[in-house]
């Protein structure tokens, strides 16, 4: 099976105060699928940079990145969009529903944007709302859930696309740890049914259930 991720002398650095600061030195790593790796680091050292030049949301000054055999820094605009669509999924702090939508409209909503039908949309993603157990509260708007239920459907949401890749941002960063609980297990979940997962954060349960923890410092991997 091919790896899932593999970065080789990334480096990355942004303008602030009228001088080039570099956040990435060089990186490498190489992810197999169905691994979970959970990045940890000071605030500030890179983390979300580091998730966004693998998940397609900003392009490396220096390297290669290739994910499910894709060199993302090859990729021309819309094969961009189509490998964010279809590739990688997102889940952040927060949840980012779409407040007018119901939790079954918010699941469905990146499979129809990809052009998925109706009906089939709205089966795959009540079937991931029942993964996550908020079947009940598929026609609640964001406003009538809580914050873990929120959280749940986000993750619903970045699950029925079947991605190749799941990249979490602080995923429990926001919720009581016996929320944070329920979604590591679902987060642990998705990587024994194939799914390679990233995810960038100080939560030392989430460290704990890791495959593999790596820290970044002074811009490296280690």
């Amino acid at each position: 099976m091919a790896d899932a991720v593999v970065m080789q002398g990334v480096s990355k650095q942004f303008r602030s105060g009228g001088r080039w600061r570099p956040v990435l030195r060089g990186v490498d790593l190489v992810m197999r699928q169905t691994e979970l790796v959970v990045v940890s680091g000071r605030s500030g050292s890179g983390k979300t940079t580091l998730l966004s030049l693998i998940g397609g949301l900003d392009r490396p000054d220096e390297g290669t990145i290739s994910v499910a055999e894709l060199d993302v820094g090859r990729l021309g605009d819309g094969e961009l969009e189509r490998f964010r669509l279809e590739t990688v999924s997102w889940v952040f702090q927060t949840a980012g529903l779409h407040p007018l939508l119901t939790a079954v409209e918010n699941v469905a909503l990146p499979l129809r944007i990809r052009g998925t039908a109706a009906a089939p949309a709205t089966r795959i993603a009540m079937a991931a709302l029942e993964e996550v157990g908020l079947e009940a509260r598929s026609a609640h708007r964001a406003h009538e859930l809580s914050g873990g239920e929120q959280q749940r459907v986000a993750l619903a949401r970045a699950l029925a696309k079947q991605p190749r890749l799941l990249l979490a941002d602080e995923p429990t960063a926001q919720l009581d740890s016996g929320t944070a609980q329920g979604v590591m297990t679902l987060i642990r979940s998705a990587s024994h049914v194939g799914i390679a997962v990233l995810i960038a954060s100080h939560d030392p349960a989430l460290v704990e259930m890791a495959d593999r923890c790596l820290w970044l410092v002074d811009g490296h991997l280690v």
